[in-house]
């Protein structure tokens, strides 16, 4: 679940679905009007006015994606 607190907006999250793996990482959209969430299988899902990725081809099974980052 995606909760806001003070001036942050909450887009929406994957709470009450079912996910194959853990949420591991949050990252906003470059105008914080949106973000992604990555999954340990490396599944981003995009909220707000971010578009959701799916899986990148060619992961290891099991290698196990630790976080997002923007740059």
């Amino acid at each position: 679940s995606v909760s806001a607190f003070g001036s942050a907006r909450s887009f929406g999250s994957l709470a009450g679905k079912t996910v194959a793996s853990p949420i591991v990482g949050m990252a906003p959209t470059p105008d914080d009007q949106g973000y992604w969430l990555v999954n340990r299988d490396a599944k981003v899902t995009g909220f707000g006015n971010a578009t959701s990725l799916g899986a990148p081809q060619g992961l290891t099974p099991g290698s196990g994606v630790v976080g997002i980052a923007l740059w």
